[in-house]
């Protein structure tokens, strides 16, 4: 049992210091997106974090739909791919769809169409 402790022991130590050496050898901006990332996948979809600037969102405004999902600012392929999850009914795979989804959300009941 103490041989086989002292097994684990090794191991784990030479696993940390190839992680470290692998660590020194990854740019730091893509350390911080991994760490994004991983943030994002724990806790969720934080709307508090996620920012679509002004200029960004007047520009989609703007412009003529084409029914790329991705064409809409703050969605990209991830959310895309969330999106196009579930029942049939629920999926939303283009813009149109989701313009459609958005709207049956203002509906009678709701106090924004009041």
């Amino acid at each position: 049992n103490l041989i086989e402790t002292s097994h684990l022991i090794s191991f784990i130590l030479a696993e940390e210091k190839r992680r470290r050496s692998i660590d020194d050898t990854i740019p730091h901006t893509i350390k911080n997106n991994i760490h994004r990332i991983a943030t994002m996948v724990e806790t969720g979809y934080d709307p508090k974090r996620s920012k679509v600037s002004d200029d960004t969102m007047a520009d989609f405004v703007r412009a003529t739909i084409k029914g790329d999902i991705t064409e809409v600012p703050g969605i990209g392929p991830a959310a895309a791919k969330k999106l196009a999850e579930g029942e049939p009914d629920d999926q939303v795979t283009n813009t149109y769809q989701l313009i459609g989804k958005f709207l049956m959300l203002k509906g009678p009941d709701s106090a924004d169409s009041k």
